[in-house]
């Protein structure tokens, strides 16, 4: 609990335990002797607290760091089913995870099959086409296809776009 909860949680408690001498037949057995409006200033922060608590907890930031970028992944999937907005923070990452993830969101953002993403990471980390053909044991006319595929979802029309739009989103822009 924090602090400012705790506060909250005292001062309700005392609250719950004075009379409220805003009624004639309560008034004699107040042992605090406090006056109707005191007790009318506690009870209106009371409602204050609770309100600036809960509007404070709605854009409450919290930074959480991953081991790895799967981590990450899994993390950001638990809060985002329990409602929360996830902000992935590249900046401690290795260059190999930031790369992943631009991917990865690429991939996401522009509904890639995941050879295509794979495809994008691949590109985004500094291969060639040519160097595709051996990793992935395909001919050349199949990386073409799949790269047409990949430039069409994503509004691209040549490699140097698909690097801009890796870095833009790295940068969070797209």
């Amino acid at each position: 609990m924090t602090i400012c909860a705790e506060l909250l949680a005292a001062l309700e408690a005392f609250r719950e335990s004075v009379p409220d001498n805003r009624h004639a037949e309560t008034a004699s057995v107040d042992p605090y002797h406090i006056e109707p409006e005191v007790l009318a200033q506690i009870d209106a922060a009371i409602a204050r607290a609770k309100s600036e608590t809960s509007e404070h907890m709605s854009s409450l930031r919290v930074r959480v760091a991953a081991k790895s970028d799967e981590d990450a992944r899994r993390i950001s999937a638990v809060l985002v089913a329990l409602g929360y907005e996830v902000e992935r923070d590249m900046t401690l990452a290795s260059s190999d995870s930031r790369v992943a993830w631009a991917a990865l969101e690429i991939g996401a953002k522009f509904k890639l099959t995941e050879r295509e993403t794979h495809f994008v990471r691949q590109l985004l980390s500094g291969y060639s086409f040519d160097d595709l053909v051996p990793q992935f044991g395909i001919s050349k006319a199949t990386v073409k296809w799949h790269m047409h595929s990949v430039y069409t979802k994503t509004a691209t029309n040549n490699l140097a776009e698909l690097l801009l739009l890796g870095i833009r989103t790295l940068a969070g822009e797209s």
